[in-house]
């Protein structure tokens, strides 16, 4: 999702590439303290319920993209616009902090 995706920079050893060829070490944007998790946590409550929905079963449950879809008897397409629409909301919400998958 976006310049820092999972694809973006792809490089044949699975690490990223710097400009001069050379692999980048990216370290994930985790909530680090308690008071950022509350945060996090928080701002999934205000989800619209289609979003918030699709956005439970996958990052809590740890349900993947199709188990989802199929749980809310839904389309795969349906569900992974939801799941992208949930984590740019937050990725806004939270000042541009990147929620990972």
């Amino acid at each position: 999702f976006g310049p820092q995706g999972g694809g973006a920079n792809h490089h044949t050893d699975g690490q990223p590439a710097d400009d001069q060829g050379g692999s980048i070490h990216v370290t994930p944007q985790e909530p680090t303290s308690l008071e950022d998790w509350s945060e996090f946590h928080g701002q999934v409550e205000t989800l619209p319920d289609d979003e918030q929905e699709v956005f439970n079963l996958i990052w809590y449950d740890g349900l993947t993209q199709p188990e989802a879809a199929q749980a809310l008897g839904i389309s795969l397409r349906t569900a992974k616009r939801r799941w992208q629409s949930a984590r740019l909301l937050l990725f806004e919400a939270l000042n541009g902090e990147r929620p990972q998958d």
